[in-house]
Order: C-alpha cells, then sequence, then structure tokens
C-alpha cells in the first residue's frame, strides 16, 4: 500500500521543503508562464515552412541548379557553347556560366524568385546550344559512337581471342566462360550508356570505357570460372563436376559487376596466402 500524502506541517518537520503550487490562471486551469520566462514564437518562414525545418522550395531549387550546373559542365566539354555564342572569344567563359553564378548569388541571398528565373534562362540556353551540335545529339541521344565502339571492340574479342586464339567455332563460343563475361560487360556498357544519356549527363572522356569493356568482361569471366572450378575440386575433391551454365552465370555476373570479381579475387588471394604463411615451418632459434 501506498503511504498517505505528507501535510504541510509534517514536511516541514522533516526538513522538507513546502510544495509549490502551479500558478493558476483566474479562469481557468492552465499554468501561467512566470513573467521572466516569457518568449515569443518563432516566425515561420516566407515559403510557409515550419519553424526549425528547411525551405522545401530552397532545397528543390538547389537540387535543380546543381543539376543545371552538371549538365552545363559536360555540355562544356562537348564544346558546344564555342558554335552557340560567336562573339565570345577564345578565353572567355560561355554566358551560361555567369547565369548560373548569379543564381547561386540569389539562392544565398534567398531570393528565391530570381533563383526561378536564372534557371529558365539557363535551361533555355543549354537547350539552344545543345540543339545546334550534332555530335552532342548523335551520341547523347542515341549513344552512336559508344554503340559503335562496343560493338567493334566485341568484335574483335570474338574473332581474334574465340576464333584465331582458342579456335572455337559454332555454339561452343556460348558454353565458354570468357564469352560470358564478354557478354556481362557488353550488358553493362550498355546499361551505363542509357543511364548517362538519360541524363544528358555522357562525356567524351568515357568513349576509352566503352572499347576496353569487352576484353575486360572476358578476362574477369575466365578468372572466375578458374576460381570457381577450382574452389569446387577443392571441397568435393574432384568428385562434383561444375555444371556450365552456373559458371557462365558467375562469369557474366562478373564481367558485368567488376567491382564484385576483383573483391572475390582479392579475398581468394588472401585466403591463400595466409594458409601458405601457416603452413610455412618457422625456423628454430639457435
Amino acid at each position: 500500500m501506498e503511504n498517505p500524502p505528507e501535510t504541510p506541517k509534517e514536511e516541514a518537520a522533516a526538513g522538507k521543503p513546502p510544495a509549490r503550487k502551479p500558478d493558476v490562471a483566474p479562469g481557468g486551469a492552465v499554468p501561467r508562464q512566470p513573467a521572466g520566462e516569457r518568449k515569443d514564437p518563432p516566425t515561420a518562414s516566407p515559403s510557409g515552412a515550419a519553424p526549425g525545418q528547411p525551405d522545401q522550395r530552397r532545397v528543390e531549387l538547389a537540387r535543380d541548379l546543381n543539376n543545371l550546373a552538371s549538365e552545363v559542365v559536360v555540355a562544356d566539354e562537348w564544346g558546344i557553347f564555342k558554335d552557340a555564342e560567336p562573339g565570345t572569344g577564345a578565353h572567355d567563359p560561355p554566358r551560361i556560366y555567369q547565369t548560373l553564378a548569379a543564381a547561386y548569388q540569389a539562392l544565398a541571398a534567398g531570393k528565391l524568385e530570381e533563383v526561378e528565373i536564372a534557371l529558365l534562362a539557363g535551361r533555355a540556353g543549354l537547350n539552344r546550344a545543345q540543339n545546334r551540335d550534332r555530335a552532342w545529339r548523335i551520341n547523347n541521344h542515341f549513344g552512336l559512337l559508344p554503340i559503335l565502339f562496343i560493338a567493334f571492340s566485341a568484335l574483335l574479342v570474338y574473332r581474334f581471342v574465340f576464333q584465331w586464339w582458342l579456335g572455337i567455332e559454332g555454339r561452343d563460343i556460348v558454353t565458354h566462360a570468357a564469352f560470358a563475361g564478354m557478354v556481362g560487360a557488353v550488358l553493362r556498357s550498355l546499361y551505363w550508356l542509357q543511364f548517362q544519356t538519360g541524363k544528358g549527363l555522357l562525356r567524351p572522356r568515357w568513349f576509352t570505357t566503352f572499347i576496353v569493356a569487352p576484353p575486360i568482361g572476358a578476362i574477369f569471366g575466365w578468372l572466375v570460372s578458374l576460381l570457381v572450378k577450382t574452389l569446387a575440386q577443392a571441397v568435393s575433391k574432384g568428385a562434383v563436376d561444375t555444371d556450365w551454365k552456373t559458371v557462365s552465370l558467375l562469369a557474366a555476373f562478373a564481367g558485368f559487376k567488376w567491382e564484385w570479381a576483383l573483391g572475390w579475387l582479392e579475398e581468394t588471394a588472401r585466403s591463400i596466402q595466409a594458409r601458405t604463411r601457416d603452413k610455412t615451418p618457422t625456423k628454430p632459434k639457435s
């Protein structure tokens, strides 16, 4: 059972300070705030955002401005602003950079209407420059050169590696792990191409990646197939024969995901190194 509450006299006798009743307003049970602790309520932002919360409109404008700046930098790599602005000199920056600078200054000052106007002007200038450049449209709208590079590189690997060096003909190529790795690398390149062209961020410096992707995928596929077969023989002691479909599936994934293949090979190398270190006999002390 609980003890009854102590009376003020009992509290004073026990050495406790008397309990203080909360201040109550004359007309109700709402406690009054002390006079020295009154604070003014926080003011809301002009756009209607809650106090202490980021302005959603400002965040969206900052994101759009950053996306536009990224597209402008990539378009400048293609050199499309030189033909679009014939009055500028060779060393003068394009006028669209001035528009972006003004937009960032307006964003820092909180002038969101000026940011929106600058965004429209910058987007219009970028679209005009892109439409005037044929090379940019062919590659960023259709991916013509990257697709040609991928096809030419895969054809070279098929001709010189599979037919000339390995001597594989016909349907036997499909069952080879290196071919599956090359297919995975081609899929990786096409996926990456459509992702970058969809955002208008395809850079000319990436053309080398499309050229070297098929041979790199073939090499990764072959290495992963050797690793899988070696591990299967080590675990089962030669009793289990690996299916070519399983090996080809892992090889294709290795060609598509280079980081995964490198990580797997690195972990295997560390495991072999650790086992070799454990089996090495220690020299007796003289």
